[in-house]
């Protein structure tokens, strides 16, 4: 299974595909109407995505926050205008 997109080639893929007789499908499950239901959890405070925000940067910030993106640290790492 395949989430999200690589925007450019995928390389050995296919021997894979031949070598293991795998199928391969495409598809794209996004439509405007399939984010109505998460907008609105997110509005109603049903969900809450903070918890998820380990780290914020303000956008002076920004070169800490790459730093911490390329670590691998945390789960989420915003930029945050206004703090």
């Amino acid at each position: 299974m395949q989430v999200g997109l690589f925007g450019k080639a995928i390389s050995g893929v296919l021997d894979q595909v031949c070598y293991k007789e795998l199928v391969v499908t495409g598809s794209n499950a996004n439509t405007p109407e399939s984010w109505l239901r998460p907008i609105r959890l997110l509005a109603d405070g049903t969900v809450s995505l903070e918890p998820l925000v380990t780290h914020a940067f303000s956008a002076d910030g920004w070169s800490d926050a790459f730093k911490t993106f390329r670590g691998n640290a945390g789960i989420k790492t915003v930029f945050r205008p206004h703090l």
